[in-house]
């Protein structure tokens, strides 16, 4: 009777043992999710900030005027618009 006794405790031990072994690698498993999740996330944001360097000396600049001139330059010209009458705007 000690045998069987003995043989049960034995697979008891090993059922605990191998649930600690089973949320051992679940933990480890999630936390490389999040690693590889944080690091998708932090390369999206530098492309994103490298793409926002490349927009942002133009940034608010007035569509169709020179960025050296910023909009300051003094000769104005006429735009011919062809619709009927021939308006031109001045």
């Amino acid at each position: 009777m000690t045998h069987i006794d003995a043989e049960i405790q034995q697979v008891i031990e090993q059922a605990k043992l191998q649930q600690m072994q089973n949320a051992s690698a679940q933990s480890m498993y999630t936390a490389t999710q999040r690693e590889q999740l944080a690091a998708s996330m932090q390369n999206g944001f530098e492309q994103d900030l490298g793409s926002f360097a490349r927009v942002a000396p133009i940034y608010m600049q007035p569509a169709g005027w020179g960025n050296s001139s910023g909009g300051s330059g003094t000769s104005v010209s006429p735009a011919n618009i062809p619709a009927s009458g021939g308006v031109v705007i001045q």
